[in-house]
């Protein structure tokens, strides 16, 4: 078989766009496996059907703490739409992304003839404050001052930093590596728990690179200890980020019809991420696995003799069963967006409307414990709004749009 992409940058590469026929079907599937952390797969080494003859869930390549299954597709159509990725549109300087002087709304303006696809959790860095996407976007040619759903990451500063521009945003080279954080930004839309989760991801990768590296670090930066983006450019992070890439090279050679990854972390798993094209995959790859790597360090315990999971555990995510439908939005024209949030899961899919509604990016999000309880917490204040009086009701409703809004 063809070997000439990976997951981590290499060598410049040009593969054929490979889109995906894959049936809607793919919540329906009979068979669906609960999910759970440490099953071992049924023939370790082999990969393993995921729907149909469609998907297939390679066995994992890992290091440490974390595993990584290449997700491929037996099914491949001609060359469709072609994206710029965010990245590539601002190094290029083909798109300009806009201060708005809204913590929650930024604006974009192309000024390619190409489409641009954003990715939910990506961050910008600069403005006023950096910020990160709070859903799929897809940017049409040429298009002016397109609003974009945005979150803080970083708490306190409103003016500019250093020489940055603070009527723009420079550059987009990260994006949200905790599952909470993705969670508080695209599913709940609540500024406030974005804050709480930078807190919490910089606390966790203080204790853990201090303890990895032997020594005392601080991954907040001086210049600005809120900053997210500041604190995934902390030069220990980036050491031991290194490390497990190099540690996991074997990811440098997938197959052509790579579409994406799904990663444990600790024997469980976390997340999933497809995309219709192998193009766009390999166009986001790297991003999307260093955030899985800052993820797993974030996480990172020294129990060797922890479970692994297999790939029955990756199917038993992307089978999940939700207990509600889709909610689908409208973003703008060309981009509809759909979640659907379960108990123990998230899915969403993002479509672009003006290509037949096919959709180009479907990701999977296993909730952690701390997030199902929140859930639960949640449900307690709604109920109890319910059987308050209405100027109480009242009173409560604005403190969750202050909440929502970081007001």
């Amino acid at each position: 078989m063809k070997t000439t992409k990976g997951i981590i940058p290499g060598k410049k590469q040009h593969v054929m766009l490979m889109l995906i026929a894959a049936a809607m079907a793919i919540f329906t599937y009979a068979g669906c496996h609960n999910i759970s952390a440490g099953s071992k797969d049924d023939n370790p080494g082999q990969d393993v059907d995921s729907v149909g003859s469609e998907l297939k869930i390679r066995s994992a390549v890992e290091y440490k703490n974390l595993q990584i299954f290449p997700i491929t597709s037996e099914k491949a159509a001609q060359k469709d739409v072609e994206y710029l990725t965010l990245s590539q549109a601002l190094k290029a300087e083909k798109a300009t992304v806009h201060e708005t002087g809204n913590v929650n709304q930024l604006s974009i303006t192309n000024h390619s003839d190409e489409y641009i696809f954003i990715m939910a959790g990506e961050i910008v860095k600069g403005g006023r404050q950096d910020r990160t996407m709070g859903s799929d976007v897809i940017i049409g040619p040429k298009a002016e001052n397109v609003p974009l759903e945005s979150y803080c990451v970083e708490s306190g500063r409103w003016s500019p930093r250093g020489e940055e521009e603070s009527a723009e945003f420079s550059s987009s080279s990260k994006a949200l590596s905790s599952r909470e954080l993705k969670i508080a930004s695209k599913v709940k839309k609540n500024q406030s728990e974005v804050w709480s989760n930078v807190d919490k991801q910089q606390n966790k990768l203080n204790e853990n690179v201090s303890r990895i590296k032997g020594e005392q670090v601080e991954v907040r930066s001086a210049e600005s200890g809120s900053s997210l983006q500041l604190a995934l450019e902390n030069e220990d992070l980036s050491d031991i980020i290194s490390e497990y890439k190099e540690n996991l090279k074997q990811l440098e050679q997938l197959p052509d019809n790579t579409i994406g990854f799904a990663y444990a972390i600790n024997g469980e798993v976390y997340g999933i991420d497809m995309f219709n094209s192998s193009e766009l995959f390999e166009q986001l790859n790297s991003k999307l696995f260093e955030s899985a790597i800052v993820e797993a360090i974030a996480e990172y315990t020294e129990n060797e003799s922890a479970p692994k999971a297999g790939t029955a555990d990756v199917e038993g995510l992307i089978n999940y069963q939700y207990e509600h439908a889709a909610e689908a939005e409208s973003i703008n024209t060309y981009t509809e967006a759909s979640i659907r949030d379960g108990k123990d899961a998230v899915f969403s899919e993002t479509k672009q409307v003006s290509n037949e509604d096919k959709w180009v990016h479907r990701s999977y999000i296993q909730k952690s414990e701390e997030s199902k309880q929140q859930d639960d917490r949640n449900q307690e204040v709604i109920q109890e709004q319910l059987s308050a009086p209405q100027s109480i009701q009242n009173n409560m409703m604005i403190q969750q749009y202050q909440n929502r809004s970081g007001r």
